[in-house]
Order: C-alpha cells, then sequence, then structure tokens
C-alpha cells in the first residue's frame, strides 16, 4: 500500500505552495471573474441608459417647455443609469472586502465592512468637501489595521507592497517540527539519482 504524499486543501495539485486562506485559490479566482465581470457588464448598461435619456433630452429640447411631464422620459433613464452604475460598483466593491476578510478569519467581514465605509466616508466627504473625509481616513485606518489583526490570529501572511510579513500555519509547522522547505529535517530536498524528487514511501 503506497502512502499519498500530503496536499493542502484547495491548493491545485504543482502549486507547490500552501494555503493559508479559508477559501480554496480557485474559489477565490471565480469570485474576482465574477465581479470584475459584474463591474464592467453594470457600467456598460450604465452608459447605455445615460446615453438613451440624452438622446431623449436631445429631441425634447426647444420643442418642449421644461415643466411638460415629457421631460421624466429623458430623466428616468439618466437616472437609472447613475444607479446601475453605483450600484455596479459598491456592490462588488462591498462584497471583495468582506469575502477578502472572511478568507483570512470568520470574523473578518468585521474589518472588511469598516474598510467600506471608509471608502464611501473618504470619497463622499472629498466630493461634498465635508467633514466626512477625516472620518473616512480613520476608518481606512482602523480597517487596514484589522484585517492585520485577523491575519495574525489566523496566521496568514500578509503583505505591505509586495514585501510578505509572518508566515503561514505549514511555515510554522514546519520550524516546529524541523522540517524545512523540501519537508525534510534541516530543509534538505533529497533528490534520486535520475536528478528529480524520490517517490513517495511504501508503506
Amino acid at each position: 500500500m503506497t502512502r499519498r504524499p500530503h496536499r493542502d486543501a484547495g491548493r491545485p495539485s504543482g502549486s507547490g505552495e500552501s494555503n493559508s486562506y479559508r477559501f480554496s485559490p480557485d474559489f477565490i479566482d471565480r469570485m474576482e471573474s465574477l465581479l470584475t465581470k459584474v463591474i464592467f457588464i453594470g457600467l456598460g448598461v450604465a452608459a447605455l441608459l445615460v446615453v438613451v435619456g440624452l438622446i431623449v433630452g436631445g429631441s425634447l429640447d426647444g420643442d418642449v417647455p421644461e415643466e411638460d411631464g415629457r421631460w421624466m422620459l429623458a430623466w428616468i433613464p439618466m437616472i437609472a443609469g447613475a444607479v446601475v452604475g453605483g450600484l455596479a460598483i459598491l456592490g462588488p466593491l462591498l462584497l471583495g472586502c468582506v469575502m477578502g476578510g472572511l478568507a483570512i478569519h470568520r470574523f473578518g467581514w468585521i474589518p472588511g465592512v469598516v474598510l467600506f465605509a471608509g471608502i464611501l466616508l473618504t470619497a463622499g466627504g472629498a466630493a461634498l468637501d465635508g467633514p466626512y473625509v477625516g472620518w473616512g481616513v480613520a476608518a481606512l485606518v482602523v480597517g487596514v489595521l484589522g484585517f492585520f489583526f485577523v491575519g495574525s490570529l489566523s496566521r496568514v501572511p500578509m503583505r505591505i507592497g509586495g514585501a510578505r510579513l509572518g508566515k503561514s500555519r505549514d511555515e510554522r509547522r514546519d520550524e516546529r517540527d524541523g522540517a524545512g522547505p523540501g519537508g525534510t529535517p534541516g530543509g534538505e530536498i533529497r533528490m534520486d539519482k535520475d536528478g528529480g524528487e524520490p517517490d513517495a514511501p511504501s508503506a
């Protein structure tokens, strides 16, 4: 009977890297692809609605008084376009923040929501020149620190500017067991006489 080498759940065979997240890399890739499609399709529909409204408004301009109810035929698609465009951006952004946090920790959705609120407050405050910018920046800082906190709880390596902070669960386990990257004591990767990795041991 041959013992099969250990493989991390959710990590495709041959990836050479362990998966420390709660979701598999395939699931994360599918979610990213889905959210990207929602954004582009939503913005396309929004642009189409706005163009329709502008065309209708152009056809009414000069011929129909401003108080005439027919102007609603122009305003309705333009307002709908603005709503669809906003939802196409804010919806995936919220879902991305929440799912990104849940991929790290079961309570990771909390810093995700705080980060989303910070983005909204900062953008809204900057657009309206209101006092919300300060609250937004504070929420952004709390959200980012929250991600690092839950990441440390789950022992998920975090990154700043491409530099990785901390080690994954498997790396910590290997260090505790005295095994290096090759799965052997001291990190030695044993090779067979043909230069390849040896076959799995037989029981």
